[in-house]
């Protein structure tokens, strides 16, 4: 990681320090294939760059889509010229001073003299730990956000609730609300957050939210694939409401199905005109 030419992206001065280093190197790895790495290579493959991404997982995006999401968003940006090695770790980052490449778990070894980290984050649990404070992977927290230590509360991207940590702004926003009243003494409850994201990655539509890769049975999943448009829909039904959505390429609709899932909405008689491109899903709102 101390080699010249590793990098990781927290600050612009970082990103205008990659940028200046670009200018003299031809091809970059990027590990890491969540939304910041593909805006990552993206944004490399644009000032010239040879671009490969590294991926731990089977799949790009691998919190936000499925794997039927993940081949058409792959497709899609491969199309960019930006390749793909995925399922695989990296071991080492090969060079003397300066890096020259990365190996892999598979016992291949890509070549790049730019090597650019965005594989999560983590909690910085330092002050918690030694404190007396419950810490796992974050600091534990109940369902008032409250510490193993009466009075101590956590929120944000230090906060493990029920075994997760959220890292995400949402969460991190809807944390805070509660902790604080909750400090206040106006007891609130927290439950989780529904995880949603609406964005470009690497200037495409994307919107996914809930439960988007259900492993239980009871799960009702509704899919429409258009390979030649790049489009993926899917909408994940539990007793006929939507608990799950994923939109990539075409997000029409997607903040008003967002509103049918936080209401409960029974949606059983239009699930079959649900993924139709004409569908104006208001008329369920209406009814």
């Amino acid at each position: 990681m101390e080699k010249t030419g590793v990098f990781t992206l927290r600050s612009i001065v970082d990103a205008l320090t990659i940028k200046e280093y670009a200018k003299k190197t031809r091809k970059t790895i990027v590990i890491g294939g969540g939304l910041l790495g593909l805006e990552f290579a993206a944004s490399l493959r644009k000032l010239g760059q040879q671009v490969e991404v590294v991926e731990i997982f089977p799949r790009l995006l691998p919190m936000q889509l499925d794997q039927d999401g993940a081949t058409v968003l792959k497709e899609r940006i491969a199309a960019l010229g930006i390749d793909f090695q995925l399922d695989v770790k990296t071991e080492e980052i090969l060079g003397k001073e300066a890096v020259s490449g990365v190996s892999l778990d598979n016992g291949k070894e890509l070549s790049g003299d730019l090597v650019l980290f965005s594989a999560g984050v983590r909690s910085n649990i330092g002050l918690a730990v030694g404190s007396g404070i419950k810490v796992n992977k974050g600091v534990v927290v109940d369902q008032h956000l409250q510490t193993s230590v009466n009075d101590v509360y956590a929120s944000g991207d230090i906060a493990e609730f029920e075994g997760k940590v959220y890292g995400i702004i949402p969460a991190a926003e809807e944390q805070a609300r509660i902790a604080a009243m909750n400090m206040l003494g106006k007891e609130q409850v927290y439950k989780g957050t529904i995880p949603s994201n609406t964005l470009k990655i690497v200037g495409i539509d994307l919107t996914s939210m809930g439960l988007v890769i259900p492993e239980e049975p009871r799960y009702e999943e509704i899919k429409k694939i258009d390979g030649e448009k790049g489009v993926y829909k899917k909408i994940v039904l539990d007793h006929g409401k939507i608990v799950g959505a994923i939109f990539l390429g075409d997000t029409k609709g997607a903040t008003t199905l967002r509103i049918l899932m936080d209401q409960g909405t029974d949606v059983t008689k239009y699930k079959d005109f649900l993924l139709e491109d004409n569908f104006d899903y208001r008329k369920i709102l209406s009814k």
